[in-house]
């Protein structure tokens, strides 16, 4: 009788576990919290303020700032201890560039989506990790434009760089990036290499930052309703012609994909705060905030396990900062509660990229769970027979 109690203990341990494995990730998520990581004294930074552009190395070994006044050009630092790790400043003989899109891809080239102040041309610089610049492309784009965000993806056996223009010249650009030092607009995306942004989401104002899966799939923020920096975040086929999924997200920002999920910044002063989505169908998992958060955030990115946030800083006590959370998306750890979860959704298959991967761990928590129902169910029996 002791051998079939312990089995049938034994299975429902199982089953449990099961259960915490479907609800860990998001558990993590949502309990993460987001603390200083540093704030950067303009003083220390050539009098560098308003931190618009950011990101960080895939590794997380390094955040990037690139700063809109002061000494306008894009710092690196160490995230180990915050020191000054190089920096990169565009050649400029007016001084009125700026790096508002900045991202690193997995060989470690930052990229650098540069705005004219006022003029119809923009710049997408590739440095290396002497700080660099190897590549460079200048377009005229024939009216008064900029660069908002940029992300950089590997899809197959390319590198593609993405950035988002603004002002009079709204839309997504594809450059192939493969050879940094050849930098080239990439005509097999969308319409001869642009996506047109207002026909895809119906935006009615400019949009702002952009994250790119391994898939294809984009991720944009955009105005289409109220006033503001953004109202939604959309997710966009890999082929830039359609959208397929679209969430409201006031005031949002900044944009960054990690695993099954996307990161939105929104730029709304002391209510600033991060909006952690499902990429399946963009429903909002949780809402991340720092208590003393009293700045406009700008950019996220993901690296080495952690949320990267940058703030703009109040440009007198620091021209710029940056949170950080550590967030487990690969890894499982046990929780003490499953809350009920839905199911996930799943996109319609598109014709120019594969359906959105599912979790992996999700499969495999989906066999532990079916197991130890069949063992529950045999113990049951076993059981049972030997009462009787």
């Amino acid at each position: 009788m002791k051998k079939f109690l312990a089995l049938a203990v034994c299975a429902v341990m199982i089953a449990l576990s099961a259960v915490s494995v479907f609800a860990t990730v998001e558990d993590n998520i949502k309990a993460a919290k987001l603390e200083l990581g540093a704030e950067f004294a303009p003083a220390d930074i050539n009098n560098a303020i308003e931190m618009r552009g950011f990101t960080a190395s895939p590794d997380g070994k390094y955040v990037y700032g690139g700063f809109l006044q002061g000494g306008r050009y894009v710092v690196r630092f160490n995230t180990s201890d915050n020191s000054q790790a190089g920096s990169y400043k565009p050649e400029s003989s007016d001084n009125e560039l700026y790096c508002k899109g900045l991202a690193v891809d997995d060989r470690g080239y930052l990229y650098v989506g540069i705005t004219h102040n006022g003029q119809g041309d923009i710049t997408v610089a590739a440095v290396d990790k002497d700080m660099k610049e190897v590549g460079k492309l200048v377009e005229d784009l024939g009216s008064k434009t900029g660069i908002n965000g940029v992300a950089v993806q590997k899809i197959g056996e390319k590198y593609y760089l993405y950035a988002v223009t603004a002002y009079n010249v709204d839309g997504v650009r594809r450059y192939d990036v493969t050879d940094p030092t050849k930098i080239t607009l990439d005509t097999t995306f969308a319409n001869n290499g642009v996506m047109d942004y207002s026909a895809v989401t119906g935006g009615t104002g400019d949009p702002s930052y952009i994250a790119v899966d391994t898939d294809g799939y984009i991720y944009l923020t955009y105005l289409k309703t109220g006033s503001g920096k953004g109202s939604h975040v959309g997710k966009i086929s890999a082929d830039g012609k359609s959208l397929v999924k679209e969430a409201e997200v006031t005031q949002a920002y900044g944009i960054c994909e990690a695993g099954d999920y996307v990161f939105t910044a929104t730029y709304n002063k002391a209510d600033s705060c991060v909006k952690v989505l499902k990429k399946a169908d963009l429903s909002e998992v949780a809402t991340l905030k720092y208590a003393a958060q009293a700045n406009n955030l700008s950019d996220v990115a993901f690296g080495g396990d952690t949320l990267f946030v940058g703030d703009h800083g109040n440009n007198t006590e620091n021209g710029g900062a940056y949170y950080k959370a550590a967030i487990k998306l690969n890894e499982e750890a046990p929780v003490t509660d499953a809350p009920a979860t839905d199911a996930p959704a799943t996109d319609a298959p598109t014709t120019d990229a594969p359906s959105q991967p599912s979790n992996p761990n999700t499969s495999d928590a989906v066999i532990i769970a079916i197991a130890a129902v069949a063992c529950v169910a045999l113990a049951g029996t076993v059981i049972s027979k030997k009462i009787k």
